[in-house]
């Protein structure tokens, strides 16, 4: 690597500089000093010109006069002397501020445009993990990034997939660790009682319908319960394509889930499925009752660009199965509890790991959060409470028929 000459000069002082560096740098010393020892030259022979011209060229006896011009020129040198290192150190101290600084304080922060990979930088991997984990229906795994120095970067969000098939990009900006989206509803997730298990008294091993049929339990859920699913259902467009929200009535371990989702489509529908990750929370000191608080974390299945990430790098020792690869092996291990729960709790584990990433996300869960969800995932297996999926308004009215399901809850926007 080239050193600079301050760097080189320091070097040299303490003797630590080969043969050949100790050679060129003496050159130089000596081509500086030949420089100005002509440019003081120079001066004294313009200033003899002077004293011929003024008529006032001193002679040999003039001490005064020898002496005076003498302290003249040593001035002049001097003075040379200290303008050629002034302008040296303010070109140091430019190139300094233009090329060094910017990229030092890129140090303190977070940086989207890390490269992790050949085709692969630091925030499109945090938001491939992140999209599919908390993001229903959308996966966004490419940002493109310009660096601006100091900390900020220009940044590009594009939308690889949809489960409707409506594709929004976005454009925004990192400022020290700080984003800004110019549509900042892009990652916004899901209302906390997208699914009919928000706030829902237990554990999870009763039924919804086993539940609410108590007269003192009130219903959360945003759609309502299933007369008002199907009223909602009745008015949609034929035509249209929605991202519905699907409450299932039993929890079910992800096996039974996986042969149940197949039985829906004879095609196969592409699902987020949402994941249970604790027991929920203790209302009362005594433990009399608990009610169900879902993070709402899942993973997509069935959706290959959702999972499949060949070519990009992470530690794949502390986060096994993060992007599966995409091979004869895939729909086995799309159905397998196992294989998917790796995925899942390294999906859960990365995005902890991350917390610069987190920090920017307004309505993410914590690190703790993220850390015991994968622990229970861990302990407990897989089970699903409720997915999403792009179906037309027919579709969602027999999959509403199904006692497997309680309710269901649509949308047109691409969330």
């Amino acid at each position: 690597m080239d050193m600079t000459y301050r760097e080189m000069i320091e070097r040299y002082k303490k003797g630590e500089l080969n043969p050949e560096e100790t050679e060129r740098l003496e050159r130089a010393i000596e081509r500086q000093e030949a420089i100005g020892e002509y440019l003081v030259d120079r001066e004294e022979k313009e200033a003899e010109l002077f004293w011929k011209e003024e008529g006032e060229t001193p002679k040999a006896g003039d001490g005064q006069k020898v002496m005076t011009d003498a302290i003249r020129r040593a001035i002049r040198r001097a003075f040379l002397k200290l303008g050629i290192f002034v302008g040296v150190a303010v070109f140091a101290v430019v190139m300094l501020l233009i090329f060094v600084v910017p990229k030092t304080v890129d140090l303190f922060f977070y940086d989207p445009g890390k490269q992790l990979g050949e085709f692969q930088n630091q925030m499109q991997t945090d938001l491939a993990v992140y999209s599919e984990l908390a993001l229903p229906g959308q996966i966004r795994d490419n940002v493109l990034v310009r660096d601006r120095g100091y900390g900020c970067y220009d940044i590009r969000v594009t939308q690889s997939y949809s489960l409707t098939g409506r594709i929004y990009d976005v454009i925004g900006r990192v400022e020290r660790g700080a984003l800004t989206l110019y549509d900042p509803n892009i990652l916004t997730r899901p209302t906390g009682n997208v699914f009919g298990w928000f706030q829902a008294e237990g554990t999870g091993s009763e039924s919804l319908r086993e539940l609410y049929a108590k007269e003192d339990n009130m219903l959360h859920g945003i759609a309502g319960g299933p007369q008002s699913s199907r009223e909602a259902l009745e008015g949609l467009d034929d035509d249209t394509l929605y991202l519905a929200y699907v409450t299932l009535d039993e929890m079910l371990p992800y096996e039974e889930f996986v042969k149940y989702l197949s039985s829906l489509d004879e095609d196969g529908l592409y699902a987020w499925c949402a994941v249970k990750t604790s027991d929920g929370y203790q209302l009362y000191e005594a433990g009399e009752s608990r009610r169900f608080y879902p993070e709402n974390l899942g993973f997509f299945w069935g959706v290959p660009s959702g999972i499949v990430k060949d070519g990009w790098n992470w530690d794949k020792e502390r986060y096994p199965e993060l992007f599966p690869s995409w091979n004869e092996d895939t729909e086995e291990n799309l159905a397998s509890e196992e294989f998917m729960s790796r995925h899942f709790t390294s999906l859960l584990r990365y995005t902890a790991d991350q917390k610069d990433f987190l920090s920017m996300m307004e309505d993410a869960p914590d690190a703790e959060t993220l850390d015991l969800a994968a622990d229970y995932v861990e302990e407990n297996g897989l089970m699903v409470y409720g997915f999403a999926v792009a179906a037309k308004k027919e579709l969602l009215l027999t999959i509403l028929e199904d006692p497997q399901v309680y309710e269901i809850y649509c949308t047109e926007d691409h969330k």
